[in-house]
């Protein structure tokens, strides 16, 4: 029997269709399965605001914030990616509902959870880029130390700038200049004066026209007027929009678009509004711990403002895939940064919705009757507490000498600075605990509860991935209080206890290592400090020390065990 060539060719070709065919469908059942289990890591949560009572002047005004939020929700997209939109269409034309609901969690493709190059919400398996868009290719720390010789530096290294390279050289291009947002900058600008016509409250009005015109200037450094018109804000709206926080960038430099619109809590407010008097003292005190020799102590504004909310929406950087802001201390940097003038605003619903899981899982988690020691008003004053650190001590613009260079903190350390920020924040609201008991503005008692509750919220952040910020500080946190025998683990029950009378001490030896890096802009002390607990093992890869990886491996498959998985959160608003 002869078979032609003609045929065999054929038959070629057809078993070389039906292996790429296998092998693409395999890939695709693959692709699913990724993006279900990573949809399935967290719980989806909706936080409905009824808008029904309020007045018709007021829904409009926030029928106006609605619209411009989802405007931030696209200029964020752009700057995680510059073809985030096209992906976004892509994904609502060809995806599953899996696929969408990933899109939307991540503002993106991508998965966060899981580093799988299938674990996409696209077929065509888009390459993984976020955050580098704000630079020309190939940037590293080298180049980004490099860039603090050149003439336009601190254009460069703005936060609301792009870096292109022409011919050679960089030049910064603002984001008002910038083909990729300038058009939604307009879009953002105008909503924010539309909805200055809805509201009589004089201070609001003037902020958003303010930043309005903040948006659309094409300056390297455009928003520290309306910062302070910001900060000023009375009546019942809140409202936080601009680009702030740096942390999801790969060089951490530039600042994504983020949108708050809450309703304030005026008792609570009234409550926190108490500690306003002391912020003065608290500095001092600080300043006195690093050494007045080295450090002085800033002369701190008395206009600052502590805000307590009922979240309405969240938009843009605000919005997390996963967990969520519970407060944030404004702006970051500027004008009104430079005289210890910010505004710190407490997002209250968001930390009524993880007080309960922190209590399930310290059931988990810790030995004997510590599982009953998690409490409300200990998570809201320790995060109090965190975010008045942030106006403390050293910061990104603090002066400061290296090498007999004249720099600042935050050039200094480089990608380093907000971790070392965050750790600064954090750990000082514990530190501040035994001065606090002395004053007599906190009792033994609940003493107790905010070293329990906080180690609950460091064992909460230690379930999200370890390339983050606030994993990288958890992860310091928790170690160092290992070591020093604040906290021990028993391997047999798998339990952890914390020693209270250890804890003052433990706490007091990092913030002495925070601040002595920050103040030192030693960036290669600032690495070694993340290195002693969390190994890099390349690009936005890491993992646990021994000394926690076992503990903490543990504790999460604890927690996996019982179901007490953390939050997607998602927002809606009815009565309009």
């Amino acid at each position: 029997m002869k078979i032609s060539s003609y045929a065999l060719l054929a038959a070629v070709v057809a078993v070389s269709l039906f292996v790429s065919e296998s092998f693409a469908s395999q890939r695709e059942t693959k692709r699913k399965e990724l993006v279900a289990s990573e949809l399935a890591r967290y719980e989806h949560r909706i936080l409905t605001y009824d808008a029904s009572g309020l007045m018709e002047r007021d829904k409009t005004f926030l029928r106006r914030m609605l619209t411009a939020a989802k405007i931030v929700e696209e200029i964020n997209m752009l700057e995680i990616n510059p073809r985030n939109l096209d992906f976004m269409s892509d994904v609502a034309q060809t995806g599953t509902g899996d696929d969408r609901a990933l899109f939307h969690r991540n503002q993106g493709p991508w998965c966060l959870e899981n580093d799988d190059l299938l674990c996409n919400a696209l077929k065509s398996l888009p390459q993984k880029r976020i955050g580098w868009g704000f630079w020309p290719e190939g940037m590293d720390e080298k180049k980004l130390s490099e860039i603090e010789g050149l003439p336009n530096a601190e254009e460069l290294l703005s936060p609301f700038t792009f870096v292109e390279e022409q011919g050679g050289r960089l030049r910064a291009v603002p984001f008002a200049s910038s083909p990729l947002l300038s058009s939604r900058l307009k879009r953002l600008a105008s909503e924010l004066r539309e909805a200055a016509r809805f509201t009589d409250e004089r201070t609001l009005v003037k902020f958003l026209r303010s930043r309005a015109a903040a948006l659309e200037t094409k300056l390297a450094f455009p928003y520290d007027a309306s910062d302070y018109d910001w900060i000023a804000l009375k009546g019942p709206w809140e409202v936080t929009v601009g680009p702030y926080e740096t942390y999801k960038e790969p060089m951490r430099k530039k600042a994504q678009f983020e949108m708050y619109v809450a309703r304030e809590n005026h008792k609570v407010s009234y409550e926190l509004a108490l500690y306003r008097k002391n912020l003065q003292e608290f500095e001092e005190h600080f300043a006195g711990f690093i050494g007045k020799d080295i450090y002085k102590a800033r002369k701190l504004d008395p206009r600052i403002q502590i805000r307590a909310v009922e979240l309405i929406t969240a938009a843009g950087d605000g919005r997390s895939p996963h967990g969520a802001t519970v407060a944030y201390h404004l702006p970051n940097r500027g004008g009104s940064v430079e005289e210890g003038l910010y505004k710190k605003v407490m997002l209250l619903n968001h930390m009524r919705l993880f007080t309960p899981l922190m209590q399930k899982r310290a059931k988990v988690a810790l030995a004997g009757d510590q599982t009953l020691l998690v409490d409300e008003w200990a998570d809201i004053m320790n995060t109090v507490f965190h975010e008045f650190a942030h106006g403390f001590g050293p910061h990104e613009e603090l002066p400061i000498v290296v090498d007999g260079k004249k720099t600042a903190v935050g050039k200094a350390l480089g990608s380093s600075e907000t971790l070392m920020e965050e750790l600064k924040a954090d750990v000082a609201s514990l530190w501040f605990l035994p001065y606090l008991a002395k004053k007599g503005m906190v009792a033994a008692g609940d003493m107790q509860k905010r070293y329990t509750t906080a180690v609950m919220h460091l064992f909460g952040l230690l379930q999200y991935s370890l390339k983050g910020t606030y994993p990288q500080m958890a992860a310091v946190e928790v170690g160092n209080m290992m070591e020093e025998g604040a906290l021990r683990y028993d391997a047999g029950t798998g339990l952890f206890t914390i020693d209270f009378e250890k804890m003052p001490a433990a706490v007091e030896k990092l913030m002495k290592k925070i601040v002595t890096i920050q103040i030192a802009g030693d960036r290669t002390a600032a690495e070694a400090l993340r290195e002693r607990y969390v190994k890099k093992l390349g690009d936005e890869k890491f993992e646990f020390q021994p000394l926690l990886k076992k503990p903490l491996t543990r504790l999460k498959e604890a927690f996996d065990k019982a179901k007490l998985k953390s939050f997607a959160i998602d927002y809606e608003v009815k009565g309009l």
